[in-house]
């Protein structure tokens, strides 16, 4: 059994990170070690500049939702991108769906989401590769309690 990788320990094994492919296992396993639910990685430019530019690698997300996700173009109807695209911050999804005028597809969007068993969970935006806008969403399981203002930064 290996040790449970905690945070400082994983900042700075990502530091040292020289692939993608290790990179995402390192997540794979501090999202494991910490009881995340889903952990994706998608590019935001899918909104602005069409399908033929999405680009995501994801842990967790269920086989029926991923498939949904895809075929019906869910991506386009996604609120968090164009949210992250604005904030220089981390945001949980319940924030903003409590608190932004979503449109109609986003709403949808978000009720399909709710009903393939999504909790709430945490998104930040990242930057790179090649100059590209990204988002990283933390899936969190039912239950979980906030992390504080500290944790999150």
């Amino acid at each position: 059994m290996t040790e449970r990788l905690e945070l400082h320990a994983f900042i700075g094994r990502v530091r040292k990170t020289t692939s993608y492919a290790s990179l995402w296992l390192l997540i794979q396993r501090y999202a494991r070690d910490n009881d995340f639910r889903s952990v994706t990685y998608h590019s935001i430019d899918v909104q602005s500049l069409g399908a033929e530019n999405f680009g995501a690698v994801e842990f967790g997300i269920p086989a029926d939702f991923r498939r949904v996700y895809l075929e019906e173009h869910l991506y386009l109807d996604d609120p968090f991108p164009a949210i992250a695209a604005t904030r220089t911050e981390p945001f949980y999804w319940s924030d903003i769906t409590g608190s932004v005028q979503l449109t109609a597809r986003q709403s949808t969007y978000i009720e399909k989401a709710s009903k393939a068993g999504f909790a709430d969970g945490m998104i930040m935006q990242v930057f790179g590769p090649q100059a590209r806008n990204a988002l990283v969403s933390i899936g969190f399981q039912k239950g979980r309690p906030r992390l504080s203002p500290q944790e999150v930064t």
